[in-house]
């Protein structure tokens, strides 16, 4: 069941969805960029010999997003790092998860 409102109200409703249209396609860019920078550093990263997840900066990052955004900030954060990461290291063939067979 929908309720209609007035025509300033459904007005009003397209202006600010028209709106975060804009802020999600910054965010898109954003994320990209992001991502970008992040293989960047994990090939530089991978030249001296420290590729792999840090878990201390994974963790400063974390907080940051969790002080501006409360407690979903940890599920925002556990996505963009995800996202920036790449895939994953491929396993060799018959190898589970840990290296198990």
């Amino acid at each position: 069941m929908t309720v209609s409102g007035t025509p300033g109200t459904e007005q009003q409703l397209a202006v600010l969805r028209a709106q975060i249209d804009v802020v999600d396609d910054r965010l898109r860019e954003l994320l990209a960029d992001r991502r970008d920078l992040s293989r960047r550093v994990q090939a530089l990263r991978a030249e001296l010999g420290n590729a792999g997840v840090q878990p201390s900066r994974e963790s400063e990052v974390t907080a940051g997003y969790v002080a501006a955004l409360g407690s979903h900030g940890h599920e925002v954060a556990e996505a963009v790092l995800l996202l920036c990461r790449g895939p994953a290291p491929s396993r060799p063939a018959g190898l589970g998860a840990g290296g198990r067979r």
